[in-house]
């Protein structure tokens, strides 16, 4: 009988206690500092991580080809023959072109699958396939599911600087600076693998509305739905749009809560949430 692995890096938001309460595999990003590489939350922990960013430029990888080979002929050794593997979308990194060339290792079948959003979208489809996998779904029968089911995924995120994201490309210096200026934050989320503005709001509380009234839009009538709230130190802004959310917080199959990885830290800098 063949014995399936759900694999994710740390570009879910998940980190390894989670992946062990969960039976998930998880694969750490490589971070850059001043030219020395290191294995997020192994070497580059969440705690004390946004006082160490602000004061040294970092840079984020997928892990090297021998990294890859070695974690995934870990996955033999524990007795794996397959393995199912999710990444945030090509477009933001290069982890699922790493994955499809390097993750192939003898007796090992592997599937990769971009999720085509960021974040912990990722662990939710991860965990909807453990519990596929939990009721007997076959290797192919998980692919094909979790393909469909990823169309289906979600995110909204906001800022509360924009100095990363404009290090990262991920937003023009100009708008950036200007908007870093009259302290205006964006609401980012998904769209076809893309990180998308799609609006912006000059103050917190506007900030946190636009979130909220975009999550109640989409989840609207839905009755089968998870959540998955995320935030980089800042649980006092998180809390307070929970709270705006309880009614759907009540109605979800699971949520899951959990701070960012040092990974997704460095692109979203201190305080980001959703």
């Amino acid at each position: 009988m063949s014995k399936i692995a759900i694999v994710v890096d740390t570009a879910s938001n998940m980190g390894f206690e989670m992946a062990k309460k969960f039976g998930i595999e998880l694969i750490p990003y490589s971070i850059e500092i001043e030219g020395e590489i290191y294995e997020d939350l192994i070497e580059i922990p969440r705690e004390g991580f946004y006082e160490r960013l602000d004061k040294e430029h970092m840079t984020t990888g997928v892990p090297s080809i021998g990294k890859i080979q070695v974690f995934m002929e870990g996955l033999v050794e524990k007795g794996y023959d397959k393995a199912l593997i999710f990444t945030i979308s090509k477009e933001t990194s290069g982890m699922y072109s790493a994955m499809r060339l390097h993750s192939s290792v003898p007796s090992l079948d592997t599937f990769v699958i971009d999720t085509r959003t960021v974040g912990p979208g990722v662990s939710l489809l991860a965990l909807y396939a453990k519990d596929l996998l939990d009721r007997g779904f076959s290797f192919n029968e998980l692919a094909k599911a979790c393909s469909l089911r990823r169309d289906q995924l979600g995110v909204a995120a906001s800022f509360r600087t924009l100095v990363y994201l404009i290090r990262g490309g991920r937003i023009s210096s100009f708008k950036g600076h200007l908007g870093e200026a009259l302290k205006i934050y964006p609401l980012i989320t998904i769209k076809e693998g893309k990180l998308e503005q799609v609006a912006k709001a000059r103050g917190k509380a506007k900030s946190q509305r636009q979130m909220v009234d975009m999550i109640k839009e989409q989840l609207a009538g839905a009755d089968d739905y998870d959540l998955a709230f995320f935030h980089a130190d800042n649980d006092e802004e998180i809390a307070l749009v929970k709270e705006q959310l309880a009614d759907e917080i009540s109605r979800a199959a699971r949520i899951v809560d959990f701070p960012s990885t040092s990974v997704l830290g460095v692109h979203g800098g201190p305080k980001y949430f959703g």
